[in-house]
């Protein structure tokens, strides 16, 4: 039987988890676990932290190392970017992985987000330009305020690009 979590690789446990336990919506059906999900629900650090999953290994990644693996996304890879604070955010996404010409990512409060590597590049660097501009990233996630439009490119930019998913994920990362 699959993995209740990824669908993708044999259960090999049960899944225990609390009655107050509120992303079953989010699971397969079946109640096993195979060994890479099941470290999600064991290892606290991964339901707190930025990751990247790479065949079947977690590491957990903080701001810098972050920024460098979304500049260059390994293939095979789904890269998890923290929110705020829903402890099971990743369920909707472990059965999805990059490709050559897509990027998986899985923030938090997004939820999946397939995106072209070039998409993902350029909006990286125009988020890392205006955040070094504009120094808050209350700006780059909720816009410029009348002040900040003196840097009118830059507010341009953000305006383009602020209720994108993928916006919202990068800029979280910044």
């Amino acid at each position: 039987m699959k993995c209740c979590v990824c669908g993708i690789r044999e259960g090999v446990a049960r899944l225990r988890v609390s009655e107050k336990f509120v992303s079953y919506p989010d699971l397969f059906s079946g109640g096993l676990i195979c060994t890479v999900c099941s470290r999600l629900f064991e290892d606290r650090r991964l339901r707190s932290s930025n990751w990247i999953l790479i065949d079947g290994e977690f590491k957990v990644l903080d701001k810098n190392d972050l920024l460098k693996i979304l500049r260059e996304p390994p293939e095979g890879s789904i890269i998890y970017v923290r929110g705020s604070g829903r402890r099971y955010g990743f369920l909707k996404c472990m059965k999805y992985h990059s490709t050559r010409t897509h990027v998986a990512l899985c923030g938090e409060d997004e939820g999946l987000v397939f995106v072209d590597r070039v998409r993902l590049g350029e909006v990286l660097s125009t988020a890392v330009r205006a955040y070094s501009v504009l120094k808050r990233k209350t700006s780059l996630a909720n816009g410029c305020s009348a002040a900040e439009w003196v840097h009118e490119d830059v507010c341009r930019a953000v305006e383009e690009l602020r209720g994108d998913p993928v916006w919202q994920i990068v800029v979280r990362v910044l």
